[in-house]
C-alpha cells in the first residue's frame, strides 16, 4: 500500500525511499475488536516537509482495571466483571473509584497527540471524573487502603450518552515524558449520590 501511495508523486516516492518509516502504521494500535476500554480516537498528526498536517488515529487496549471500594477497605476487586465509580451516603459514606492502566506508546519524530479521548463501556449510569495517576499500581494488589495517588485537572465525562471523557493532556504528558504512564483513574463526585458501572476488561 504505501509503495502504491508513495508511486503517484515521485517526491514522496523520494521520501519514502529515504525515511520508510514515516508512513508506517503506528506499532500501538491494536484490533477494535478486542474487548476492553480504550484511549478512543487518539489523534497523531505529522508534518512531511510542506505538505498538509496527516492523521492517524490509534486505539490503546486497557492493560489492567480494578475499582476500590471504602466499603471494602482491604479487599481487592480485580477480576470483577465491572467497574464502578460513585459516591453514597445512605447509611454511612461510600466511595468507589476506578483504576485503569494502559500500554506505552512511541511516535514518530515530528508528529504530536492532537486529542485523546477514554472510553468505556456503560451498563448503569453515567459520570465520574477523569484523572492521572501518579503512583505505580497492581490490578491483583489495588485496594481502597492501597490506592494509588492522583492529579489533576479533572476531566469530567462528556454529556452525549456515551461514557466517554477527554484525556488530551493526560496522553500528551505521557508522550512528551512529563511524568510516567500510570494509567487514568475515574474520581467520584462528592455530594452527588449515586454509582455509575462500567464493563471491565474480564467482563467484556
Amino acid at each position: 500500500r504505501h509503495a502504491r501511495r508513495a508511486g503517484r508523486d515521485p517526491r514522496r516516492a523520494e521520501r519514502f525511499a529515504a525515511h520508510p518509516d514515516e508512513l508506517r502504521a503506528s506499532p500501538v494500535a491494536v484490533d477494535p475488536e478486542q474487548p476492553g476500554h480504550r484511549v478512543e480516537q487518539m489523534v497523531v498528526r505529522r508534518r512531511f516537509g510542506r505538505a498538509p498536517l496527516q492523521a492517524r488515529h490509534v486505539e490503546l487496549q486497557a492493560l489492567a482495571d480494578v475499582t476500590v471500594d471504602s466499603r471494602f477497605p482491604q479487599t481487592n476487586l480485580g477480576g470483577e466483571p465491572t467497574l464502578a465509580v460513585g459516591w453514597n451516603d445512605a447509611g454511612g459514606e461510600e466511595i468507589q473509584r476506578t483504576l485503569l492502566r494502559f500500554p506505552g506508546f512511541d511516535l514518530p519524530a515530528g508528529a504530536y497527540v492532537e486529542s485523546a479521548r477514554l472510553e468505556l463501556g456503560s451498563l448503569a449510569g453515567a459520570g465520574g471524573v477523569a484523572a492521572c495517576i501518579t503512583d505505580d499500581w497492581a490490578e491483583n494488589a489495588a485496594t481502597w487502603e492501597r490506592q494509588p495517588g492522583y492529579a489533576g485537572p479533572g476531566s469530567l465525562s462528556e454529556a452525549d450518552g456515551v461514557a466517554r471523557w477527554d484525556v488530551t493532556a493526560f496522553v500528551r504528558g505521557w508522550q512528551l515524558g512529563l511524568f510516567p504512564n500510570y494509567g487514568l483513574t475515574l474520581l467520584e463526585t462528592a455530594g452527588t449520590p449515586g454509582s455509575a458501572l462500567y464493563i471491565s476488561r474480564e467482563g467484556g
